[in-house]
């Protein structure tokens, strides 16, 4: 079993969220964390500034499917972040949406995997 695995099985409690990112961009948010901006992927620019999780793999799997995979080039690495949000400012936008508006620290990043 992974450290990560065990960390979720003890902190049950935490709310996570999963954030879609391309993986050259990983080793900045591995970094610096994840910081609140303007939508790119898919929403309309009325939406709110904010960092984008789905609540779960089903719901990412479903809207990767629907709309999201058109929003990357077919040659891009692409990756999950596994982030606890608990506690951190949100709000749900959409029908599904984790919306967080505040910077998401480094050591809040669990994990990652890559999605294609």
């Amino acid at each position: 079993m992974s450290i990560i695995k065990l960390k979720e099985l003890f902190n049950s409690n935490r709310q996570i969220g999963l954030h879609v990112t391309r993986k050259s961009n990983l080793s900045r948010i591995m970094k610096e964390g994840l910081i609140p901006h303007s939508p790119t992927l898919g929403q309309e620019q009325e939406d709110d500034n904010g960092i984008y999780f789905f609540p779960d793999r089903i719901t990412l799997e479903d809207a990767w499917g629907a709309w999201l995979e058109d929003f990357f080039d077919e040659n891009e690495e692409i990756v999950c972040l596994k982030v606890d949000i608990t506690n951190l400012k949100q709000h749900v936008g959409g029908d599904y949406e984790i919306i967080v508006t505040e910077p998401v620290p480094p050591n809040r990043i669990i994990g990652w995997e890559k999605i294609i």
